[in-house]
């Protein structure tokens, strides 16, 4: 089977392998679902590496998680069909974003699900703020 680092001893090899997986950690979701460090964690198993630095990490929804996701790959140099596909997600990202808002708006509720109050008067205060000073 071919590796990455055709001609190198397997010792260095898997050095080099390690050293590299363990200065980038994988990124992963809490189902392990590898969101960002696909190729490092292929190299890893390659390695039969003992312990690989995983940082998990959690969103609010999916359509966060497809954000993050493209945000991880922000950098990678891409050919045209890759560019037309992350611009084509941004959109549908973009697009259902403003579904949801709109929905949650006609709902009467933010996204946490509390009451979204709607006035075009100024807040009022009710009794005095409890502000505690201390005189020495």
């Amino acid at each position: 089977m071919p590796t990455l680092f055709a001609g190198m001893s397997q010792k260095v090899e898997s050095r080099v392998i390690a050293l590299a997986v363990a200065v980038i950690s994988i990124y992963c979701l809490k189902n392990n679902t590898v969101i960002s460090g696909h190729r490092r964690w292929k190299a890893a198993l390659e390695a039969e590496l003992k312990v690989v630095p995983v940082i998990y990490v959690q969103y609010g929804d999916e359509l966060d998680e497809r954000r993050a996701i493209i945000e991880f790959n922000r950098y990678r140099i891409k050919n045209g069909l890759q560019l037309h596909n992350e611009i084509v997600e941004l959109k549908d990202i973009r697009e259902e974003t403003k579904k949801r808002q709109q929905a949650t708006q006609l709902n009467g509720r933010n996204a946490n699900n509390e009451p979204i109050f709607k006035s075009n008067s100024v807040p009022q205060t009710f009794g005095e703020p409890n502000i505690k000073t201390t005189t020495s």
